[in-house]
């Protein structure tokens, strides 16, 4: 039986209304209104009858006379309590027809008024609370709607003008930290001092201001290091020694030579131009696409077709990203794994010797440029081709 029925039989027609224990109806109310601990929020009958067989004790008159201030006023000079609005008898005729029945004669009493009146005042106040709570959350909805409509306010501009300052903060306190400092005067001194053999005034005459001034043995060593400069050298040396010819028309030769590398580079570089337009896309869009409200909207209604909560539940970009995370998660956290798997096997590819994706590339390139010029040597070749770049500050002064 629920709580609510249980309550009515508290309400006894006016008919059946005879002498009563106020103690005892106080404690039956109080049992019939708590919660069983056998049952699910439903009330203990058992506690109930045993309370109004105790009801005449020290403890119950007490627990009356203070129930009985709080709720209908103080008791008078004969002990019982009399509301504001009428005697015990008439109130408790009164709530007793509008309920109806006599339940309690069974156990030869009637409930008194003040029992009635305490049953009664909780509903009434409960009824009040809820529903004043009901509007607080619905005037709070409405308003935030209306400030802030899904959309970045002052306040988070705010928040993320703070944010970016405190980092700049933070990092510039991190940089000033770890910078190493500057040798001071005397360890300048000391290291001048320390030095046995300076040049001399000849040896900086003759000191080599390109890498075509270097001898063969140093342009050998910096082209097997990966020096791309040492690597044109070399060629160009490689041509005036095959061609006959001087340094000058030599560099022209390796000028059409490089224009040749370069095409062949732009060509295996289309492959390349899908993955780095789809990395920027998603980095731009990614931010737009959880957190702006009219984006979200598109895409759920066009795509994710997700159930759309309510307006107030997506009063801030905050929601609206907590909204959108539903169906952003799954597609960005796959991505992301994607990638850590892709780096992943370049990485294990590369500890065992394997040549990766861009590593064939360029061999790729480095052999279709050593067969169109077959005249010259193919190590050099292929050196000058590997570590050329697409893009270069500058190639011939």
């Amino acid at each position: 039986m629920e709580g609510s029925e249980f309550r009515e039989f508290l309400f006894v027609d006016s008919a059946h209304s005879g002498p009563c224990s106020k103690d005892a109806g106080l404690a039956f109310a109080g049992a019939a209104s708590r919660p069983s601990r056998r049952g699910k929020g439903r009330p203990d009958t058992l506690s109930a009858v045993a309370a109004v067989g105790a009801g005449a004790s020290m403890a119950g008159r007490r627990l009356h006379k203070r129930y009985a201030a709080s709720f209908l006023g103080s008791p008078g000079s004969d002990g019982d309590v009399h509301p504001d609005h009428g005697s015990p008898i008439d109130f408790t005729a009164k709530f007793g027809k509008a309920h109806g029945g006599a339940v309690l004669d069974n156990y030869g009493n009637a409930p008194s008024s003040f029992t009635t009146a305490v049953v009664a005042k909780g509903q009434e106040q409960h009824h009040a609370a809820a529903e004043g709570h009901e509007g607080h959350e619905g005037a709070g909805a409405e308003e935030a709607v209306v400030h802030h409509n899904g959309t970045l306010t002052m306040d988070d501009g705010i928040a993320m003008a703070v944010f970016a300052m405190v980092s700049l903060v933070v990092g510039g306190v991190t940089f000033k930290l770890n910078k190493q400092a500057k040798p001071s005067e005397a360890e300048f001194q000391r290291e001048i001092d320390e030095t046995e053999n300076p040049p001399t005034d000849n040896t900086a005459e003759s000191m080599a201001y390109n890498i075509s001034e270097l001898s063969n043995e140093l342009v050998m060593v910096l082209a097997e290091q990966g020096n791309h400069g040492a690597c044109q050298e070399r060629l160009t040396r490689e041509i005036m020694k095959k061609d006959k010819i001087n340094w000058k028309a030599a560099k022209y030769v390796v000028m059409d030579i490089d224009q040749a590398n370069f095409k062949l580079m732009e060509k295996s570089a289309n492959a390349y131009m899908f993955p780095i337009g789809a990395a920027m896309l998603s980095g731009v869009l990614a931010v737009p696409f959880v957190y702006e409200r009219h984006i979200v909207e598109w895409f759920n209604t066009h795509y994710a077709m997700s159930e759309v909560p309510e307006p107030h539940d997506i009063s801030s970009v905050w929601e609206v990203g907590a909204w959108s995370w539903n169906w952003m998660e799954p597609l960005m956290g796959t991505g992301s794994f994607v990638i850590l798997c892709v780096q992943l096997t370049r990485g294990m590819m590369e500890d065992v010797g394997m040549l990766a994706w861009h590593e064939r590339n360029k061999v790729a390139v480095a052999d279709a440029l050593t067969l169109a010029y077959p005249n010259y040597n193919m190590d050099i070749m292929r050196a000058f081709s590997k570590t050329a770049d697409m893009h270069r500050e500058r190639f011939v002064e």
